[in-house]
């Protein structure tokens, strides 16, 4: 693609909370993104799911555009079994369709 093309392609974007739709998609960003990872034990989306059902994500974060997905979440800190008023962000996965 030409640079003058690139200036003449819009991108839509949004960013916006999950929906229930979006869990199919999410898990397979997610695995998509873990896939390859050698320190990954290929579980991040079975953590995710668990976080979900606990009510434990803060914030799930979905941006599309173009045709990449991306996923953003925040969940609760603990150390050592206690809850510390911090939150975890989880590394961003991003998905070209």
């Amino acid at each position: 693609m030409k640079n003058q093309d690139l200036k003449k392609t819009k991108f839509e974007t949004t960013v916006r909370q999950e929906t229930a739709a979006d869990i199919p998609v999410i898990e397979k960003v997610t695995i998509a993104a873990f896939t390859t990872l050698a320190v990954s034990n290929h579980t991040e989306q079975f953590i995710i799911r668990a976080l979900r059902r606990a009510n434990a994500l803060t914030l799930s974060l979905v941006k599309t555009g173009g045709h990449t997905v991306r996923l953003s979440l925040c969940s609760p800190l603990s150390l050592v079994g206690e809850m510390i008023d911090e939150q975890k962000n989880t590394p961003l996965c991003i998905m070209d369709e």
